[in-house]
């Protein structure tokens, strides 16, 4: 079968093809803006730092309130202590000044109350006789004594050897022996005894 016109028509157009072109992307671009309250004529300030200063001086407010509870809580203690401290003092105070009384008027005794000594002692030690010593002033002019003859044993410094004096004074026997722990003893004889003197009520 032979073509006809028409069908030899089309065979002849050529077919055009159009070049591929991507179609162009569209990015959105959203831009914030801020809002703002005019101040002065020239300036404005943003809503968001008025914001921000406004928590600031809220938080201060918030702080100088902790702050002035915690200093008047202090306060209180303080005054509390101070209360406590002074009452003490008062306390001690009292217990001083009694006992500063009684220690004022108390009479001394013992070794530390003069007493008359013995003529044989008072000669001993170069004093007037009739003297009075106390015990301790006694035992001071006796240790002076012994230290100043040499009369303590080079081996045991406890032990006196009495010279012709001491022996004396001391009415010791040859078979006695001499310490600084009996002296005393021996001593005893040349102190006046008190005599106790009777109490009217």
């Amino acid at each position: 079968m032979a073509p006809t016109k028409a069908q030899k028509k089309v065979k002849a157009e050529k077919v055009k093809v159009e070049p591929v072109v991507d179609a162009p992307v569209v990015v959105e671009v959203t831009t914030t803006t801020s809002t703002t309250v005019p101040v002065d004529s020239n300036d404005v300030v943003p809503l968001s730092a008025e914001s921000s200063c406004t928590d600031m001086f809220a938080h201060l407010n918030k702080s100088l309130h902790e702050l002035s509870a915690h200093l008047a809580t202090l306060r209180s203690e303080v005054k509390s202590l101070e209360k406590n401290v002074s009452k003490e003092l008062r306390v001690l105070d009292k217990i001083n000044a009694k006992k500063n009384k009684n220690k004022g008027n108390r009479a001394p005794s013992g070794f530390v109350k003069p007493t008359k000594i013995s003529n044989e002692l008072a000669d001993f030690l170069g004093r007037d006789r009739g003297s009075l010593m106390a015990r301790t002033d006694v035992t001071k002019q006796m240790t002076a004594y012994i230290r100043k003859n040499s009369l303590q044993d080079k081996d045991n410094g406890r032990i006196i050897l009495p010279d012709p004096k001491l022996k004396k004074l001391l009415k010791l026997a040859d078979t006695d022996a001499l310490t600084y722990f009996n002296l005393q003893k021996y001593m005893g004889p040349h102190f006046e005894k008190s005599v106790a003197v009777p109490v009217v009520v």
